[in-house]
């Protein structure tokens, strides 16, 4: 990254001076610098597809992280090309995941045509909590969610949500499940199980939701790192017998650690004999409903009462870009989604896409 001098500014858009007022009207600066403005998508093209000659890890010493530090309490005002040339510094300095020989993390490169959408979503900046403020969105939403819950086998009942990640599905889906099965004096006698595979999402969102760390059961995995189903089967039994509730299974479609799929026709089974909840994290591998070459390689989604699935893994989007399907869109979602009597009354079926 360039030099911030008092005098210059020297970075990936050139060298410019800094010695000027900044305008009262950020519209007229803007205008007056428009044209480097433009030049930033080329270089933020060069940033979202970096070459094998690059570093992966751009990291800082301590001096350059207080540096850093420093610029997030506001000051005086500064000309826009310098703050944006600060912030380049600023989101540069992390591991470029992005990068072709990186392979260390589950996030994948995000596809340019992806950035670029967020821009023009950011631009329009559309309200989305409701059909009156956004029903172009809306409408896309609805339509996307009921394409893909098809693509996994899920019933025309099922529907969902946008979310901003796999963890907020994760959790949604466990207050969804909760409110369905629980009655408000239940809570404390509520059991959740999920196995040792699982992603650290599930114990932060049972923690959250009201249920302290001795009302989640970690379920063993087998030698193949899947939920081990029996055991599941016989601690069941024995929180039964302790006067407790057993009403959520957590199963995995790919985890963190190993990719791994956990036994999902098995614990849709289970689920059905105990009369509990079946969620599935798919946040990593729900995608391979997709492919072409692996036909069927899904088909145990259909079982799951939830999902989690996250965009910005293997359909290679941004972050930020989770959902959640649930499998009875009229009778799961209502306790999670607030409607507003306007959208009731323009479309009563709208709010459950």
């Amino acid at each position: 990254m360039g030099d911030f001098s008092a005098d210059s500014i020297t970075g990936p858009l050139g060298t410019h001076s800094s010695q000027c007022l900044v305008p009262s009207d950020l519209n007229a600066e803007i205008d007056a610098i428009w044209p480097e403005l433009q030049r930033v998508f080329c270089d933020l093209r060069a940033i979202s597809s970096p070459g094998t000659e690059e570093t992966i890890v751009n990291d800082e010493d301590q001096d350059e992280v207080s540096r850093i530090e420093a610029l997030a309490a506001p000051t005086s005002p500064k000309p826009i090309l310098q703050v944006i040339h600060q912030a380049w510094e600023i989101f540069d300095r992390r591991i470029r995941t992005n990068h072709p020989l990186f392979v260390g993390f589950i996030p994948f490169t995000a596809m340019q045509l992806s950035w670029l959408g967020d821009t023009i979503v950011s631009a329009f900046n559309a309200h989305v909590g409701g059909r009156v403020a956004g029903s172009g969105p809306c409408a896309i939403e609805r339509a996307l969610i009921e394409w893909l819950a098809s693509r996994i086998g899920l019933p025309p009942s099922a529907g969902g949500i946008f979310v901003s990640g796999g963890s907020v599905a994760n959790l949604s889906a466990m207050v969804v499940a909760r409110d369905d099965l629980l009655t408000h004096e239940d809570f404390s006698r509520g059991i959740i199980y999920t196995s040792d595979q699982a992603h650290y999402s599930v114990s932060k969102a049972a923690r959250i939701i009201g249920f302290p760390r001795d009302r989640l059961r970690t379920i063993p995995s087998d030698s193949s790192f899947r939920m081990h189903v029996s055991t599941l089967k016989t601690m069941i039994t024995e929180e039964r017998k302790k006067g407790m509730i057993p009403f959520l299974v957590l199963a995995t479609f790919g985890s963190t650690n190993t990719g791994t799929i956990d036994p999902i026709a098995e614990l849709a089974e289970v689920a059905r004999n105990e009369r509990l909840w079946l969620h599935v994290d798919g946040a990593y591998g729900a995608s391979a409903a997709l492919l072409r070459t692996r036909p069927g390689l899904a088909d145990d989604l259909r079982h799951a009462h939830s999902l989690s699935w996250d965009a910005h893994k293997w359909l290679f989007q941004t972050y930020g870009f989770g959902m959640l399907f649930v499998k009875e869109k009229l009778q799961h979602l209502h306790e999670l989604i607030l409607i507003s009597r306007t959208c009731i009354n323009i479309n009563p079926t709208w709010p459950f896409r």
